[in-house]
């Protein structure tokens, strides 16, 4: 198998989600050996990530992804993962640094998956970034409208994922989840999307069909 590295710590709970998730499906599909999984979880100061959750001001990032897929591919893995749907913002960065190793993308893997399962109109649950700067022109270009939430609701909702990557969340931001979840069946969607890869360590529910993008990225990985 080729082997992966992950630019994980953004938050720590989803990136430890996503590498279980690959392993489940290894032993799913009873491929032979497990494969080799490097981690990075990026040093990044709280404050610059509050300060993502909350104003989607991703910039800071940058040097640290970038330092990040380096490292990696130096390491010599074949395939770098951003454990992370709003730095996707700045994949194209990540690709420019590496000589060699594939860069897998949830940009390019969402539509693509929402497209085969014939979703015309999906509710993008995640923070303002995820949503309008890296989704809704992919989306749009396989056929596929985006709902978001309300502003008021998205301001919410970026608080509670901010308790979520800090693992300081309650019932109350499950609630919030919810909220917007039932703002979006309102509005006739055909499917819910977590576009946030913390969002899934919330158990949400809902009576339409909903597809976690930590499940896309990992059922891709294992193709790639």
């Amino acid at each position: 198998m080729k082997s992966l590295g992950i630019i994980g710590g953004v938050g720590p709970g989803s990136t430890a989600e996503f590498y279980l998730q690959i392993l489940k499906r290894v032993h799913q599909h009873y491929i032979s050996e497990r494969p080799r999984i490097l981690i990075d979880s990026i040093p990044l100061p709280i404050a610059v990530e509050h300060e993502l959750l909350l104003s989607g001001k991703t910039e800071p990032y940058i040097p640290f992804l970038e330092e990040s897929a380096m490292q990696l591919e130096e390491a010599g893995v074949d395939i770098i993962l951003l454990a992370s749907n709003t730095l996707h913002i700045h994949e194209e960065r990540v690709r420019k640094v590496l000589r060699s190793a594939e860069f897998v993308s949830l940009r390019e893997a969402v539509p693509l998956f929402l497209r085969e399962k014939n979703i015309k109109r999906v509710g993008i649950l995640g923070t303002g970034t995820a949503i309008s700067d890296i989704y809704r022109d992919s989306l749009r270009s396989h056929g596929i409208e985006e709902v978001a939430p309300s502003e008021f609701l998205q301001d919410r909702l970026n608080k509670s994922i901010q308790r979520v990557v800090t693992d300081q969340w309650d019932l109350q931001d499950r609630s919030t989840a919810h909220a917007v979840i039932a703002h979006m069946e309102a509005n006739g969607v055909d499917a819910i999307l977590l576009a946030c890869t913390d969002l899934r360590l919330l158990d949400l529910h809902s009576s339409l069909q909903t597809f976690d993008t930590v499940d896309i990225l990992a059922d891709v990985t294992l193709t790639a």
